[in-house]
C-alpha cells in the first residue's frame, strides 16, 4: 500500500508540474544511442590471433623456464651434458646400473611417425605463417640429434609446406593467375620440371604454350579492327553473342562470322 501511495503522489506531482514532466522528457530524448558493435576484417582478427598466440608462448616459455630452469641446472652440472635428450639418456643408464625400471617409450612405426607429424602440421599451418616460422626456426635449432623421430618428420612437413608457399608466390610474381596454378595443365607441368627448376622458367614455357588473352571490351566494333572498316578478321562464339543488331544487318560482318564458324567446325 506504502508503495502505491509513492507512486500515486509521484504522478501528481509530474501532473501538476510540466516543467517535471518536460525534464523528464528531455532526459530520456538526451540518453545516446546505442552504438552498433564494431565488426573487423579478417586481416585484424588474424592480427589479434597471432598476438594473443604469442603472448600465450611467451607465457608458456616463462613458466617452463621458472618450473624447470633450476633441475636443469642440477642436472647439467651432474652430467655435464646440455641436451635434455642427453641427459635422459644418461641417466637412464645411470639408474638401470642400479637396478632400476625405466618405463619404455611407445614405439612408433614410421607410418605413425609420418601421420602423427602431419596432423600436428597442419595444426601449426591453420595458425598462419609467422607460426609455421616460429616452429621451423626451433626445430631446426634443436639440431639433428637433438630432435626426436617425430620431430624430424614434422620439419619436414613444415619446410616443404613453407617451400611449396614461396614457390606458388613466385608463379604469381611471373603472371601466372590463381585459376591457371589450379588447372591440370600447369600442374603437370610443374610436375615434369624438377624442384630446382627456376619457377621463371616454367611460367615462360606455359605462356608459350598457353599464350594469355587479351579480354576485349564489349561489341564488335569497339575491339581492335583488323581492316580499316572495324570488322575483325575472325569471330568467336564469344564474339557472336555480343554482336549488336546493327552488326548483324551488315553484311561484311555476317560474312566473317560465316568465315569463322567454318573454323569452328574444323578446330572441333
Amino acid at each position: 500500500m506504502e508503495d502505491n501511495k509513492i507512486v500515486e503522489q509521484e504522478d501528481i506531482i509530474l501532473e501538476g508540474n510540466p516543467q517535471a514532466v518536460a525534464e523528464g522528457s528531455d532526459q530520456q530524448q538526451g540518453q545516446p544511442a546505442e552504438q552498433p558493435a564494431k565488426t573487423f576484417t579478417q586481416e585484424e582478427v588474424d592480427g589479434m590471433m597471432a598476438g594473443r598466440l604469442a603472448r600465450e608462448r611467451s607465457k608458456f616459455e616463462q613458466n617452463i623456464k621458472r618450473e624447470y630452469g633450476p633441475l636443469m641446472d642440477v642436472l647439467t652440472a651432474g652430467t655435464g651434458k646440455t641436451n635434455p635428450r642427453e641427459i635422459a639418456e644418461h641417466l637412464k643408464a645411470y639408474y638401470q646400473g642400479k637396478g632400476a625400471t625405466i618405463p619404455e617409450q611407445p614405439a612408433y612405426s614410421e607410418r605413425d611417425i609420418a601421420i602423427l607429424a602431419q596432423a600436428d602440421a597442419k595444426e601449426i599451418i591453420s595458425f598462419g605463417a609467422d607460426e609455421v616460422k616460429d616452429e621451423v626456426a626451433r626445430l631446426e635449432k634443436l639440431g639433428e640429434d637433438g630432435r626426436s623421430p617425430k620431430e624430424n618428420a614434422l620439419l619436414r612437413v613444415l619446410a616443404e609446406h613453407q617451400q611449396a608457399q614461396q614457390r606458388r608466390a613466385d608463379f604469381l610474381e611471373h603472371g601466372i593467375t590463381e585459376q591457371e596454378l589450379e588447372s591440370a595443365d600447369f600442374q603437370a607441368l610443374v610436375d615434369l620440371c624438377s624442384a630446382s627448376t627456376p619457377a621463371e622458367k616454367i611460367c615462360e614455357h606455359y605462356r608459350l604454350l598457353h599464350p594469355k588473352q587479351d579480354i576485349q571490351p564489349m561489341g564488335s566494333l569497339n575491339n581492335t579492327p583488323t581492316d580499316t572498316k572495324g570488322i575483325k578478321d575472325f569471330y568467336t562464339p564469344q564474339d557472336v553473342d555480343r554482336l549488336t543488331a546493327a552488326d548483324f544487318n551488315n553484311p561484311e560482318v555476317m560474312k566473317r562470322v560465316r568465315e569463322s564458324m567454318l573454323k569452328w567446325k574444323n578446330d572441333k
